[in-house]
Formats: C-alpha cells, sequence, structure tokens
C-alpha cells in the first residue's frame, strides 16, 4: 500500500510527485525493505519519455519521412508540426473546420495531406499557410494513403467511394476508383500498387487493380468490422486491426494467396497501428497504453507509459528507436524505446501486484478493474499457459 502512491502519481504523469514518493523508499543503512514492487516503480519511472508537447486530442500522428518533423491533428480542427528534436513548433497550427482525421507526409517533406470530417481533403505546402482543398467525397474522409513512389493519393470516404488523384497536378479531378454501399474505413497501397480497402460491416479486407479497379479478392479473418490497414512500402506485409490484429504475408499455398498470423495476448480496443516502412516493427494504440511489438514471432517488446488514460494514435519514427503517442489526456508525448521498459513476455493488461516464481512456470496476477486476472507462462519461450 506505501507504494501505491507512486504508481498513482506516475499514472498521472507526475513524475517530480513520483520521484519524491520512490525517493523516501531509497535504501537506509540496515535492512533494505524494498520489495519487487519498488523496482518495478523505480523502472517505470525511467521510461524513456523525452518530450510532452500539450494539443488538445490528438486522432492522428505522422512523422516525415527524414524523421525531423511530427505532424499531430484531432479534435480541435488544428494541425500541428513539431521538430520532435528541439521541441520548436515549425509553423503556426492549420485550422480545419471540423475533426482531422489521418495526415500524411509528401515524400519529398515539402507538403502534407489531411482527412477532415468535412468531406475534403486539403494539401498544405509547407512553405504556404493556405491549403488546397480536394473535393469530391460527399462524407467523412475517414482515410488516406500514399503510393510507393508518391505519384498517386488515395482516399476513402464514409460515403463508399475511394478516390484516387495525380500528385503532380492537384487541379485534375479525382477517379472514383471504388464505390461500395459499405462504410468504408481505412486504404492503403498494397505489393504492385493493388490498393486495400477495409469495410465497417462485411468483416472484410478487399484488394483492388488501382489501375482499373477491379476487384482482385476478398480476404475475410476477422469476426469485427476492420478498423484500420497499414502497408509496409518497402516489403509485401501489411496489418488488419479489428478488436484483434492479424499480420499477413504473401503464401503461395494459402487460399487467396496471404496467410495471417494473430498478434497474441492483446485485450485492449485498438485505436491505431503503425506499421515500419520495413515491416518489422508494429506499434498498437489501446485504452491501456501504447505496446510495440516486432512483426518475427510475433514478440511483444515494451509498453510506454505517461499518458492519463487511453492512447488515440501512435507514429513510428523512421529509425524505430522512437515513437510518439497522442493521448485522451491533451498530450503527445515522444519516446526512447531504447529506454522504455522491454520484456521478452507478454504484455501486461494491468499494473502487476504479484510475481509468484515456480519450479517449472512463472504466475503473474494483474490489477484490470472491475476484477483481477492470472495469467501463467511457461519458462521457455514466455507462452501463456493458463488464464482464470
Amino acid at each position: 500500500e506505501r507504494h501505491h502512491p507512486g504508481r498513482v502519481g506516475l499514472d498521472r504523469g507526475d513524475d517530480p510527485e513520483s520521484h519524491r514518493l520512490l525517493a523516501e523508499w531509497e535504501q537506509q543503512p540496515g535492512e533494505d525493505l524494498r520489495g519487487w514492487e519498488w523496482y518495478y516503480l523505480s523502472r517505470r519511472r525511467g521510461r524513456g519519455e523525452l518530450a510532452c508537447w500539450k494539443a488538445g486530442v490528438a486522432y492522428t500522428l505522422a512523422f516525415r519521412r527524414d524523421g525531423g518533423a511530427l505532424a499531430a491533428a484531432g479534435a480541435d480542427g488544428m494541425l500541428r508540426v513539431w521538430n520532435p528534436d528541439t521541441g520548436e513548433e515549425l509553423s503556426p497550427p492549420r485550422p480545419h473546420p471540423a475533426d482531422i482525421g489521418p495526415v500524411i507526409w509528401s515524400p519529398d517533406g515539402k507538403w502534407l495531406a489531411s482527412a477532415c470530417d468535412d468531406g475534403v481533403v486539403r494539401i498544405w505546402p509547407v512553405a504556404d499557410e493556405s491549403a488546397i482543398e480536394l473535393t469530391g467525397h460527399t462524407d467523412k474522409v475517414k482515410d488516406i494513403a500514399l503510393s510507393t513512389d508518391g505519384r498517386a493519393l488515395a482516399s476513402v470516404s464514409k460515403d463508399g467511394t475511394v478516390c484516387l488523384r495525380d500528385t503532380a497536378d492537384w487541379s485534375r479531378p479525382g477517379r472514383v476508383l471504388v464505390r461500395e454501399e459499405a462504410n468504408l474505413r481505412s486504404v492503403a497501397f498494397g505489393p504492385s500498387e493493388t490498393i486495400l480497402v477495409s469495410g465497417t460491416y462485411d468483416n472484410q479486407l478487399k484488394v483492388w487493380d488501382a489501375a482499373t479497379g477491379r476487384l482482385l479478392r476478398s480476404l475475410q479473418a476477422h469476426t469485427h468490422p476492420v478498423t484500420f490497414v497499414r502497408a509496409a512500402p518497402e516489403t509485401s506485409r501489411f496489418v488488419t486491426a479489428a478488436r484483434d490484429v492479424f499480420l499477413w504475408e504473401p503464401s503461395a499455398t494459402e487460399p487467396g494467396g496471404w496467410r495471417y498470423l494473430a498478434l497474441p495476448g492483446l485485450t485492449d480496443r485498438v485505436r491505431d497501428v503503425a506499421l515500419s516502412s520495413d515491416g518489422r516493427t508494429l506499434a498498437i494504440a489501446g485504452d491501456s497504453g501504447a505496446t510495440v511489438w516486432s512483426w518475427e514471432g510475433p514478440r511483444f517488446q515494451c509498453r510506454v507509459y505517461g499518458h492519463q488514460g487511453l492512447v488515440h494514435a501512435v507514429a513510428l519514427h523512421p529509425d524505430c528507436r522512437h515513437l510518439a503517442t497522442a493521448g485522451g489526456d491533451g498530450t503527445v508525448r515522444l519516446w526512447d524505446l531504447r529506454a522504455a521498459p522491454v520484456s521478452d513476455r507478454y504484455p501486461l493488461v494491468g499494473d502487476p501486484m504479484l510475481l509468484a516464481i515456480l519450479p517449472d512456470r512463472r504466475v503473474c496476477v494483474t490489477a484490470n478493474p472491475p476484477g483481477w486476472r492470472a495469467e501463467t507462462w511457461e519458462n521457455e519461450g514466455g507462452l501463456e499457459a493458463a488464464e482464470r
């Protein structure tokens, strides 16, 4: 119980207060009364946070390809850009008339594209504070994506359309590639310049030919609406997320030409997904924070702490050593993943309250209101063996 205030301080992001509480229990001459909880909290305090900006509730984050700028946007209708190295705001906030959805950078970093709930995609030249407005959708723009070569911009709307535009000439009208009755949610450019589109009602991922608009195949693995699809431009890998997360790779032996693997140990609602360009690292935003995973395995790498409550958005720095997160507490935070708590075990769903080392396995009990969760791992490989 004496350690509990320190945990509360950390969850509030109140680092000076948690430091004071932990310092009170530094080892004194004589018997060391510190338990494993003290070391756990102390490690959490050194969680690798590098910067924190007040930005309102941001729903999207995006690093420029060289890592020299970080964009954030969300519920207040403002698009903000910072230098992640200095913390300096690089330009005045760019206003929108409604909530902002996803934001992406051009390959050369000379412009930003933003999706807005007013049905308009806006192109923001870095050297100009005014926007080029791309119309054509009749409802909210849910997602936008750039082709691997940066020559085509795809946007998907709640009105059931996917629109393609030539980035070399914004004055040319967009071409409606897909028109569906479903409420479309996410779009990405897949292997061989195909278009990957997820729908809300049919739980499917559909693959379209980007040149002709022909439906090539439908992939169905999720049992709930697919809300995110993210592709790795340097590989043929992509990720889909519903209430669970699936990793996809080409396979000549599987029906449809793809095989998938479910990411283990997830219990949160998935609010955002980021995939590195080389397809090796994955970050997930959820109600209990943000986690980072290695594709190979797949293997859990770390969880970052600091936001009060849920995390809305994540973005991986191009070097994959840094992570940006946006929380419901109205802050955007930058993390050094090399200093974040790292584990080769599955992520815990709450703060561990008890750890028992048995001869043949490890048992960890975590607090997850309104109840308790007991998780058992085999010592070899960290595989979860039982749960109550």
